[in-house]
């Protein structure tokens, strides 16, 4: 989701506890419907095309609020790849001032991914 989705479906963090959904299920439901709507026809026999198809295809889903993504000192570069040992670094942390949050961790990630395919 969005910042502006999450400000309208998150309860901040009070007294010690940790941030919630106003409405799980129904949060759950719109983000589903959501993934449904653009990734469905890819789910689904060719030339059916319909949600409750897409539907029918998903074996499990969950949502949760990810309260742990507040990285300290943001990097500029997508990720960091070291050649010589084919090894990389991606995640929430990278992207400062392009992407935040999962959007960030997931650009991170095909970043690296380019690199780490020869």
């Amino acid at each position: 989701s969005g910042a502006g989705y999450a400000a309208r479906h998150l309860r901040e963090e009070v007294d010690g506890e940790a941030p919630s959904l106003d409405d799980e299920k129904a949060v759950k439901s719109e983000m589903l419907a959501e993934f449904l709507r653009i990734l469905g026809p890819q789910l689904v026999s060719p030339g059916a095309g319909k949600q409750e198809e897409a539907m029918a295809a998903v074996a499990y889903s969950s949502v949760m609020v990810w309260d742990h993504a507040r990285p300290f000192d943001r990097q500029e570069q997508t990720h960091l790849f070291d050649h010589d040992r084919h090894a990389g670094v991606c995640g929430d942390f990278f992207l400062k001032g392009q992407a935040s949050g999962v959007e960030a961790a997931a650009l991170s990630g095909q970043a690296l991914g380019r690199n780490l395919v020869p």
